[in-house]
């Protein structure tokens, strides 16, 4: 948690440095949708996605009129599901379920259009993320059970990419974007040479104020 604090306190620093210098207001928003997650990476083998949910706070300051810095804090939930049918013709489904506290810092293009109040946007930057939870959930035809999992490692590092489109609405703006969250780092503690990461594609509804 002291990194996370560090990374947090720098993001702020950087932001209210960036209001100083152009003498521009830092806006606040919210943000939340769905997540479509799954594993990727050489040892990942073969998953279906788990559909899952994030949401969260954010905060806005401009370089310019098209570029922007936007700190995030969000709670995401990610992890995949795969299901296995026996020779008895019993079937077996296992997911992996974590939840993390994600901090992207994100730098934003915002593109004017002529004559339209619609403004196209696209993201990208790097992210940390501290585990709150992993489990592993087992549904049987008969029993369901879950459990811990303990080989999750508690950070997880990646990047950002993504993109929207923003409709401002008196001094607010409504965004709706598609994100894809590309991990960097295994996730996996069990094994040092293991590479199984994140790979998670959100549908985010954000207003900033």
């Amino acid at each position: 948690m002291k990194k996370f604090a560090a990374m947090l306190c720098l993001a702020l620093v950087l932001t209210l440095g960036v209001n100083t210098i152009y003498a521009q207001p830092i806006n606040f928003g919210l943000k939340g949708g769905l997540n479509f997650s799954n594993f990727g990476g050489d040892d990942a083998g073969t998953w279906d996605s788990r559909t899952g949910f994030s949401f969260g706070g954010f905060l806005v300051s401009s370089f310019s009129d098209m570029f922007f810095i936007q700190p995030e804090l969000i709670f995401t939930t990610k992890g995949a599901t795969t299901t296995s049918t026996f020779e008895t013709g019993d079937r077996e489904t296992r997911q992996l379920k974590f939840s993390y506290l994600e901090f992207p810092i994100l730098g934003k293009l915002v593109i004017p259009l002529s004559g339209s109040n619609l403004q196209p946007l696209l993201y990208a930057g790097p992210y940390m993320a501290f585990k709150v939870s992993s489990k592993l959930h087992i549904e049987r035809e008969i029993s369901d059970t879950e459990s811990s999992y303990d080989d999750a490692r508690a950070t997880d590092f990646g990047l950002v990419f993504g993109g929207g489109v923003g409709l401002p609405v008196r001094a607010n703006l409504i965004a709706l974007e598609i994100r894809y969250n590309m991990g960097l780092t295994s996730f996996d503690d069990s094994d040092s040479n293991l590479s199984i990461k994140h790979n998670v594609v959100m549908v985010i509804a954000s207003f900033q104020i």
